[in-house]
């Protein structure tokens, strides 16, 4: 399907979005789509396209951009009489396309084009150097990785881009040749002021190319922005680190640097020392993110020279710093995080992640209590993750409320301690003293405390109370998935909590397995009624002891938010049957702000299928949503009927851009069922993706 809007910018973006259809299925309604398409569209507008493939297509289209007269059209047939492929490529673009010479925009993204082949490239790319005046160009390379003819077929293209500033390439490196490939296509961009370079998983990223691909970074003099992506790439070393980054007075411009390291399991300490004797000469950094996750080999002393080097660049305004599962460290590494920042004084944004760490204490969260007090003026947002940190304590979350006491300014806070077996609700009660104190600048609250097994309804309810005073909250998130001691008590402590809550313009409950029942969704409807400058609402309660009577109650909640853009409701693995979903059908009829819908009532043994359609009906006539996303895998009892019922109304929709239908492991629903039901859903004018499952 084809969609075209109006633009005045002169940009063009190309973006299949691949999807696992049956071969067949596909080139049946690519046909009937591309055939219908021939025709010249209005100049004044230019194509947004998205393409429904997958990932075994061969061909689609010879086709023709004219970016200066702001219109596109293709032609040719695709299949011969034996509905065959009659000639590989993707896109190719026509020797004349020399009009492109007034872009400013274009991207191209194949990342799942696994079948795209080299002359594909040079058939792109020899009409890509024309476009002389680009300054923002984005490519994305298929994930199997490209060969080095085609690399190099790249190359002759991006070397006639003298004026592009920014630069965003993905793309999978086979062997040494191909890096070099890449590295000589840089360094002849001396205009480049943002360079994002994902390499991840590159094989041909050694101790040896990597030297190169430092060399053609640091000429980049103009750079201001290098987003950096090396995960995976595992043949190279700490001495591959240190090759990287040796010309250390290169980069003067460099305001924002993003370098992801993760999963490189030959980076040891003296690798992420060797990166602070590049950092330490970046004063003028603003921004600095750096990803380590699974690098289990570095230890605190390779990470204290590096938070000992960041101390210097004193007009840091954000830092994000990920070690999610670096066994070898200790407190000691927060020690050097509080040293670290108490020269960051314009530092207004900081991420820390130690997910699955088992050597962090308490004592790590006193260290950084101080580095939230060195921080106490400017902080605006923190983001702590300690997921499966087995030594983390209440205590922790003692030393954890007396830092946030110290925040003065913040106005966001993300708090992860999930499936941290050790918390208790008198860890809840002081978190809950702690976010009281906030209550005159948080604006966002995300809190996570699943699977955490000690936790029970007593401490929602210290939350809940210290819910109550801030009065100034719009957005706000729980996670207390999988608490077996959690139930509708719960909920009715957070309904009273919410009473002063009438700003709040963003909820999501995850209460995901736990011993919720009918009673606790009559708790969440009062919830509901209180909050009715809702946009946004999230409702995770799967696996749950929620019958259609609970559908009752939501239905009166769902009537109160007539501000509501977003909607998520998921009761999985619930008992609940086609009874429920009429209660949901009346509880969606009066949002006429709606946007986004996404039902998921998988796994609902009570749901035969005659309410579906009705459902439909009653979605159709919300003339504001553009996205739908309905989610019945596992209802073993749906059969064909239901899906006529889907497809007899959903032709009618109009003005909906993506829909996403699961009805995956529905046994006594047929193929053929779902090819008619495909047929239906194409005949929608305004759809741009659609996923059929």
């Amino acid at each position: 399907m084809y969609y075209f809007s109006p633009i005045k910018s002169k940009s063009v973006s190309i973006r299949p979005n691949m999807k696992k259809y049956k071969e067949d299925d596909h080139r049946k309604s690519k046909i009937h789509g591309l055939m219908n398409f021939h025709q010249q569209i209005h100049p004044l507008i230019r194509p947004s396209l998205s393409l429904e493939t997958h990932t075994q297509i061969k061909s689609l289209v010879k086709s023709c951009i004219h970016a200066s007269k702001y219109y596109f059209w293709s032609y040719d047939s695709f299949y011969d009489h034996n509905d065959e492929p009659k000639c590989h490529g993707f896109f190719r673009l026509r020797d004349k396309i020399k009009t492109l010479a007034p872009l400013k925009s274009l991207i191209l993204d194949l990342k799942w084009c696994f079948e795209i082949f080299d002359e594909d490239l040079k058939d792109i790319f020899n009409q890509v150097k024309y476009a002389t005046s680009l300054k923002c160009f984005e490519l994305s390379l298929p994930y199997d990785g490209m060969t080095e003819q085609g690399i190099k077929n790249i190359k002759e293209g991006l070397i006639f881009l003298k004026f592009l500033e920014d630069l965003h390439l993905s793309i999978r490196c086979i062997n040494e040749d191909s890096v070099q490939l890449v590295c000589d296509s840089i360094k002849y961009l001396s205009r480049l002021k943002s360079l994002n370079l994902d390499l991840s998983f590159s094989k041909g990223l050694t101790d040896k190319t990597v030297n190169a691909l430092g060399e053609s970074i640091m000429n980049l003099n103009h750079l201001e922005s290098l987003n950096l992506d090396i995960s995976g790439c595992e043949r190279m070393s700490k001495e591959g680190v240190l090759q990287l980054y040796k010309k250390q007075k290169q980069l003067p411009n460099l305001k924002n640097l993003f370098i992801n390291c993760a999963l490189i399991k030959y980076i040891e300490s003296p690798g992420v020392a060797n990166l602070s004797r590049f950092v330490s000469t970046r004063a003028g950094l603003t921004a600095l993110d750096l990803k380590f996750s699974f690098c289990d080999r570095i230890r605190d002393d390779g990470l204290t020279e590096l938070l000992y080097a960041i101390k210097n660049l004193t007009s840091l305004q954000s830092f994000s710093l990920d070690l999610a599962a670096c066994r070898l460290l200790t407190d000691e590494s927060l020690y050097s995080l509080k040293e670290c920042t108490s020269s960051l004084q314009q530092l207004t944004r900081l991420k820390v992640h130690f997910e699955e760490n088992i050597k962090i204490t308490e004592k790590g969260i006193f260290f950084l209590k101080e580095s939230m007090a060195n921080l106490r003026k400017t902080l605006k947002f923190f983001d702590l993750r300690m997921t499966l940190c087995g030594g983390i304590n209440d205590k922790a979350l003692c030393y954890f409320k007396e830092g946030l006491m110290k925040l003065s300014s913040v106005s966001e806070l993300k708090i992860n301690f999930s499936s941290c077996r050790k918390l208790s609700n008198q860890g809840l009660a002081e978190l809950g003293e702690g976010i009281e104190k906030l209550k005159d600048t948080l604006e966002a609250i995300d809190l996570n405390f699943g699977w955490s097994s000690r936790i029970t309804e007593g401490g929602i309810e210290s939350l809940a109370k210290a819910f109550s005073s801030l009065k100034i909250l719009k957005v706000l998130r729980l996670n207390f998935g999988c608490g077996n001691f959690i139930g509708d008590q719960s909920l009715r402590n957070l309904s009273e909590g919410f009473q002063s809550l009438g700003g709040l313009k963003s909820l999501a409950l995850n209460f995901i397995s736990c011993d919720i029942t009918d009673r606790g969704i009559y708790h969440l409807k009062e919830c509901l009624l209180k909050l009715r400058n809702l946009e946004s609402l999230e409702v995770i309660m799967a696996r749950c002891e929620i019958t259609d009577s609970g559908m009752k109650s939501v239905k009166a909640g769902l009537k109160a938010l007539a501000n509501i853009k977003y909607l998520k409701l998921v009761f999985a693995h619930c008992a609940i049957g086609d009874e429920g979903l009429i209660h949901i059908r009346e509880g969606l009829r009066g949002l006429k702000s709606l946007r986004h819908l996404d039902l998921h009532f998988g796994a609902s043994p009570g749901i035969k299928g005659h309410s579906l359609g009705p459902l439909i009906s009653a979605i159709k006539s919300i003339s504001s949503l553009k996205v739908l996303e309905l989610n019945f895998p596992e209802c073993f009892d749906l059969k064909d009927a239901a899906l006529v019922q889907i497809a007899e109304r959903i032709r009618e929709f109009s003005g909906l851009e993506f829909l996403k239908l699961n009805f995956s492991i529905c046994l006594k629903i047929t193929l053929q069922a779902k090819k008619n039901l495909k047929a239906a859903v194409l005949c929608i004018k305004s759809l741009q993706n659609f996923q059929l499952i």
